[in-house]
């Protein structure tokens, strides 16, 4: 990450897409190298993860709309 003194125009950001990738953090220019993906392989950890997520996103529609707004 490296901070700026001020975000560079647009046709400098557009030029620039899918290598440096422009943006705020808590009213701060910051850059970074564009965010790459991991590829297919996932670690274990992740992999374990899977299925409480798929529980959590089928069960999504089941909860009032009063605790979907409070998440």
């Amino acid at each position: 990450m490296a901070k700026l003194l001020a975000l560079p125009s647009t046709a400098i950001i557009d030029g620039f897409k899918g290598t440096i990738d422009f943006y705020v953090h808590r009213g701060i220019p910051c850059a970074r190298a564009w965010p790459k993906s991991p590829g297919k392989a996932r670690s274990p950890a992740v992999r374990a993860q899977w299925p409480f997520f798929a529980y959590a996103s089928k069960e999504w529609g089941n909860l009032s709309p009063i605790v979907q707004e409070a998440y």
